[in-house]
């Protein structure tokens, strides 16, 4: 059987492992939301340049 701190730096290592593993999902996730934010922001832009111009401004 495992002594105590075994176990515990099994577990330590486990924990690693998944804070690694949701460090380069949250890295993942950030850069789409930042792709997105910019899609978002340019057709906004596409959309208020379009207004000026139907409006003749």
């Amino acid at each position: 059987m495992d002594s105590i701190e075994e176990i515990c730096v099994m577990k330590l290592e486990v924990a690693m492992i998944l804070l690694e593993k949701n460090v380069k999902l949250v890295r993942e996730l950030w850069e789409q939301l930042i792709e997105v934010l910019k899609d978002d922001a340019e057709r906004k832009e596409y959309q208020r340049v379009g207004r000026r111009q139907k409006s003749g401004k």
